[in-house]
């Protein structure tokens, strides 16, 4: 369903910046719900890791397309340094300690319990800004706006991201620290509701 949206989206305007981040966007989240899915199916680090990595770019490139349609102007210096920040978390997830010191289990979802390394906590406070800048940027947005149209767009997009977010909370944090993880799969299917919202939007 990733793939589809992407290749529609992408279909509709292939000059347009805004349609050919959302097709990178929409690509990358189906990456990253592969490898979520392969880490149920085969409990392997480099399948962890993976997951880690492609989130790494998937926060970027959401934050870098924000940045896009907000701001109207795409600032090549601004995405260059988002960029980098995020092909360092995407190499150095797949390095031995960083995300983990220790593998106890793996579960689908990228959810594990072990010995968290250093670089896990870099990762989380990365994520957390990043994700806190799109609802930002995009609140600001839909409050500032005078069109209408897109007001409203911005807010689709601005509640696909909550959601995402509170479901991503919910199934990653909150219920695996009760040590339930049967509900860590339900991850993606939260990025592909983001995705139905920016696609609604666009």
């Amino acid at each position: 369903l990733n793939l589809i949206l992407s290749s529609f989206v992408i279909g509709q305007n292939l000059r347009s910046l805004n349609n050919r981040f959302f097709s990178l966007l929409s690509f990358l989240g189906a990456l990253w719900a592969f490898a979520n899915f392969m880490t149920g199916l085969q409990s392997l680090p480099v399948w962890l890791e993976a997951t880690y990595a492609l989130g790494a770019l998937l926060v970027a490139t959401g934050l870098i397309w924000v940045y896009v349609i907000t701001d109207r102007v795409f600032d090549k210096k601004k995405a260059l340094l988002i960029a980098l920040i995020a092909i360092f978390f995407f190499i150095n997830s797949f390095h031995v300690g960083f995300i983990a010191q220790r593998y106890d289990s793996i579960y689908i979802g990228g959810v594990f319990t072990g010995e968290p390394g250093l670089g896990l906590v870099i990762y989380t406070l990365f994520y957390l800004l990043g994700a806190c800048l799109i609802l930002w940027k995009l609140f600001l947005a839909s409050k500032r706006s005078d069109e209408i149209q897109r007001k409203l767009q911005f807010k689709s997009i601005f509640y696909g991201a909550l959601i995402t977010l509170i479901i991503t909370a919910l199934t990653s944090f909150i219920l695996p620290s009760f040590s339930i993880f049967s509900l860590s799969g339900l991850d993606s299917i939260g990025f592909l509701l983001f995705l139905f919202f920016i696609a609604y939007a666009i």
